[in-house]
């Protein structure tokens, strides 16, 4: 994702893309920070939104009647993020792996850094993937003691 995205439409790709971090890019497409669903929430409000809905049977040809009337509201949360650019709230300092970094060194650091989440880059700093704890965990799972 570009720096420049707004907050609400990172959160639009998080959702969509199904993913609780997305990397940062600059102008030049160099890796400039990351921003996490944790970011996110620390940033969001919810807002309450109302909403009245009325249906009502009236008699027709009586001199007199009761008209009866339902009123349902209907009130739902919805999250609020700030108007701003990702580059205002995101991590600059990344922890990083290269593409041959083994799985356990991977795991070393993301659990001393206490992150999630790691950009894979190549040796000239390029990102070429994601590593991500669930990922990393289930990988180690697998390899024989």
């Amino acid at each position: 994702m570009w720096e420049g995205t707004r907050l609400p439409m990172a959160l639009n790709i998080m959702r969509l893309a199904g993913v609780q971090a997305l990397v940062v890019l600059d102008s030049s497409s160099n890796l400039s920070g990351i921003i996490t669903d944790a970011d996110l929430m620390k940033l969001s409000e919810v807002v309450f939104k109302e909403r009245v809905s009325s249906s009502g049977i009236v008699s027709e040809g009586q001199e007199w009647d009761w008209d009866v009337s339902t009123m349902i509201y209907i009130s739902r949360g919805e999250l609020s993020l700030p108007d701003k650019p990702v580059s205002e709230v995101m991590t600059r300092r990344l922890i990083t792996a290269l593409e041959f970094t083994p799985l356990n060194e991977c795991a070393k650091r993301m659990r001393r850094h206490d992150i999630d989440q790691m950009p894979v880059v190549d040796s000239d700093g390029r990102l070429v993937g994601m590593v991500y704890d669930h990922a990393l965990l289930k990988s180690l799972l697998k390899q024989p003691l």
